[in-house]
């Protein structure tokens, strides 16, 4: 009985003329950036392509917030890792860590894992909001099927 009264309501507004329905517009997502260029503030892009990762970014970062964006134009499941240094080891010694790639070494001991560890999908972009400390970072990019890391990248982290 109510829903028989909601339409003849509604058919009478409407054939008088008294009044203008508009559709119901669904609400939309916030599009996810695509580049650094989209981000406001501290903004890593790591690119992966299967065989190359690369960094898009500043050598010299204030510490604070940051968006890291995994960009994945390849076949397969791959994974991003973020990591600080806790000691004095440089982005070279990230470099000679890894070692020949694809390698199997993607986490020194003298290193702590961000919590950007995710599996990614190909095509696909994953977005990752943290705060960045001082301190020298870096960043692998993983194949996970057959298992293979790549360097991506290195920066240092400034107050």
């Amino acid at each position: 009985m109510k829903y028989v009264f909601v339409f003849t309501l509604t058919l009478s507004i409407l054939l008088s003329g008294c009044a203008e329905i508009t559709p119901e517009i669904p609400p939309t997502s916030t599009p996810k950036p695509t580049s650094c260029d989209e981000v406001e503030g501290n903004c890593l892009e790591l690119f992966f392509d299967g065989e190359n990762c690369t960094y898009r970014g500043p050598a010299n970062l204030t510490s604070g917030p940051v968006k890291l964006l995994y960009l994945k134009e390849s076949e397969g499941q791959s994974a991003v890792n973020l990591l600080k240094h806790t000691g004095d080891e440089t982005i070279q010694d990230a470099i000679d860590w890894i070692g020949k790639e694809p390698s199997a070494a993607h986490h020194p001991r003298w290193s702590q894992e961000l919590g950007v560890w995710r599996r990614v999908a190909p095509g696909a972009t994953y977005i990752w909001n943290g705060y960045l400390v001082s301190g020298i970072h870096h960043m692998v990019c993983a194949r996970l099927d057959p298992f293979g890391v790549w360097f991506g990248g290195g920066f240092l982290v400034e107050e």
